[in-house]
């Protein structure tokens, strides 16, 4: 992640990205229990979340340089310990009006309030495998070539499912 450690450290991202994912998934009717340690192993339904990517350039108050902060999140659901669902969920702003004023953590959590709610709608419609959500959505995800999302590298997926992402990725390029 491109983030700095300063940034992370003092926007608190994951923490400001968990709860704001529990707001928002409890918002679409579901149940949550966050845990430390949580595998895909556990009973019941589970989401995992890789924070894969980020970047933030620029400074507040510098109205001659381009500012930019993008993050992505990848995710997969598991149902009893089998892959149900997974995502690529990308999301970049510049601030909006006024951007130039705002601090990266202000611009970071405001991506990641959007990106709990994109999750949110996703786990509550039916979620499909190999989602692309947010900014990303219908476009081409960067990844380091034939690096598949985290979950991808389980056991738990089956040849058919792997086989499904490999054509996805073929057909993208």
């Amino acid at each position: 992640m491109k983030v700095s450690d300063a940034a992370r450290a003092e926007c608190d991202l994951q923490e400001f990205q968990s709860s704001q994912l529990q707001a928002s998934l409890g918002a679409a009717g579901f149940h949550v229990t966050r845990k430390d340690g949580l595998t895909e192993a556990e009973p019941g339904q589970v989401l995992l979340l890789e924070f894969s990517q980020g970047e933030s350039t620029g400074h507040a108050l510098d109205i001659f340089s381009a500012r930019t902060n993008y993050l992505l999140i990848i995710g997969c659901l598991y149902d009893n310990g089998k892959v149900k669902a997974t995502f690529m969920n990308t999301r970049y702003s510049t601030g909006g009006f006024g951007g130039e004023f705002k601090t990266t953590c202000a611009i970071l959590h405001k991506i990641e309030t959007v990106m709990a709610s994109d999750i949110a709608k996703w786990a509550a419609a039916n979620p499909p495998m190999f989602a692309l959500l947010g900014n990303g959505a219908g476009t081409k995800v960067e990844l380091p070539p034939n690096t598949p999302p985290f979950c991808m590298m389980s056991e738990k997926l089956t040849p058919e499912m792997k086989a499904q992402w490999r054509q996805q990725q073929r057909q993208q390029r």
